[in-house]
């Protein structure tokens, strides 16, 4: 069963990942300037104009938060009353505010942040969660919206943006904090590995196949992110302490029990 037309601001990867699995149920409008019409075409949309993609029933921001309020200031003016506005960025507090600044007031909002990107998601949506965040919509659309994900397979999370923020600076800018600095650092592969090294190289990799402007985003506009490098940063100099206080190990003979099996 198809809806009607989506507008998508934004293709990007995830933009194009977005735009392949909403195709066979909408007509996608996509408007972005970067890409050029053969790519918007090549992910099942429509190339269009801002004017066109932004006066859709539906409106979905797929761009980085660092660019939304530009583009929700663009977009502003081909809104048609009684649409609704999305975003899918991963924080959550601001770019509701600056859709309650920029929008008209009969444009319904909503903020969403999948929990999914097209690696993770690289075999199906099935079983992905999405947070839903309500911010001025009824229940009825929101109802209706709840059911249109979950028959795309998404397991759909209702959220408060302020929460959301809170637990997403430990579960989303945290990894990629640790990625971005074992990048750094050169760590990589090893022969002599062990699981917990692979864990923390895939970290690593993963983060490395993200826009590098994410982890920088995820830091600068989540307004939860410099408390959790704060605590994190104190812990590491808790650890040195312990570590430069500590008394001398155990003997050979207890040590050989148990090294390296981690």
């Amino acid at each position: 069963m198809r809806c009607g037309p989506i507008g998508l601001i934004g293709v990007g990867r995830f933009g194009a990942f977005l735009a392949r699995h909403l195709s066979p149920r909408a007509a996608i409008r996509a408007w972005d300037p970067a890409a050029p019409p053969s790519r918007i075409a090549a992910c099942g949309a429509v190339p269009a104009d801002l004017a066109r993609a932004a006066s859709c029933p539906v409106v979905v921001f797929a761009v980085p938060v660092s660019a939304l309020e530009e583009a929700l200031q663009a977009a502003a003016p081909h809104f048609r009353g009684g649409a609704l506005a999305a975003d899918v960025c991963a924080v959550k507090e601001i770019p509701l505010r600056w859709m309650r600044k920029h929008l008209p007031a009969g444009v319904d909002l909503l903020g969403t942040h999948p929990l999914f990107g097209p690696d993770s998601a690289a075999r199906g949506l099935a079983g992905r969660k999405i947070v839903l965040c309500p911010e001025r919509i009824s229940r009825r659309r929101l109802a209706s919206v709840t059911a249109f994900l979950q028959g795309l397979g998404l397991a759909v999370i209702p959220a408060d943006p302020a929460e959301h923020d809170r637990q997403t600076a430990c579960s989303l800018a945290l990894p990629h904090l640790l990625g971005r600095a074992l990048a750094r650092a050169g760590f990589g592969p090893l022969s002599l590995d062990t699981l917990n090294w692979r864990r923390l190289v895939r970290i690593a990799a993963s983060v490395r196949r993200d826009d590098p402007g994410l982890s920088l985003d995820l830091q600068r506009f989540n307004p939860h992110a410099a408390k959790m490098r704060r605590a994190f940063a104190a812990a590491l100099r808790r650890v040195e302490g312990d570590l430069r206080g500590s008394p001398p190990g155990p003997g050979p003979r207890s040590r050989r029990g148990s090294a390296g099996r981690r």
